[in-house]
């Protein structure tokens, strides 16, 4: 059994829910009452999130503004363009995002009790991480949050999972990685992270109980003595 002194959890589909379909709805639906260029039929909701996806990277890293986002997507999608509907696009996608998991959230917390070490490693635009730094009062759990637009990084680069282990002070055997993504699993491992795929958080539970011992407050093998950071 492996021991490990921090998780690492991702914002996306494991401490929220999945992405609010009710929202996604509202979006297509103002899409397609805002007009397409030409003769073409409604958008669909495949189409929709092809785009909405495929443009994702460079807003998150926050190389492309908001604005830029939601011009390529409606550019792509043929949708006439206007900025009252930037804004209530904008709006909809902060509601897609937002939705919690209080069992993951009651779970966060427990552990934050026993002692282990926190990190928030997400993926998420400027706007997002204004909003979960302003509405969120469980980030208080966490010893370290490392949003991707604020750091210009993003995964599954390896820079961002050392920069999360070098705020951290834990090396990164020490830590498991838990992910709804497989490709972000993948390069947390590529770094020397122990990964978990999110399937839910029993099977995280389970992952954990059978195959690691999480150590507290600096003890390892049953004696009080400090657990020395820095990355490996």
């Amino acid at each position: 059994m492996k021991e490990i002194s921090g998780l690492i959890f991702d914002f996306g589909c494991v401490i929220t829910l999945p992405q609010n379909e009710k929202a996604v709805a509202r979006m297509l639906e103002r899409l397609n009452a805002a007009g397409r260029d030409g003769n073409l039929p409604p958008i669909g909701r495949d189409a929709f999130l092809a785009s909405y996806n495929r443009h994702r990277d460079a807003y998150d890293k926050g190389i492309a503004s908001q604005r830029q986002y939601w011009l390529n997507v409606l550019d792509e999608l043929g949708v006439r363009i206007s900025g009252e509907l930037v804004e209530e696009l904008s709006e909809l996608d902060i509601d897609c995002w937002f939705h919690y998991d209080g069992e993951m959230l009651d779970y966060i917390a427990a552990q934050k009790k026993e002692g282990t070490k926190l990190a928030l490693l997400s993926n998420i635009n400027f706007e997002g991480s204004a909003w979960l730094r302003k509405t969120a009062d469980w980030i208080k759990y966490f010893d370290v949050l490392v949003l991707s637009a604020e750091e210009l990084l993003l995964k599954p680069e390896p820079a961002i999972y050392e920069l999360c282990l070098k705020k951290l002070c834990l090396p990164a055997g020490s830590c498991l990685f838990v992910d709804d993504r497989q490709p972000n699993i993948d390069g947390a491992r590529r770094v020397g992270l122990n990964g978990h795929l999110y399937r839910g958080l029993e099977g995280l539970k389970k992952d954990i109980a059978e195959n690691y011992r999480i150590v507290h407050q600096g003890v390892r093998n049953g004696a009080n003595a400090p657990y020395a950071g820095g990355r490996s």
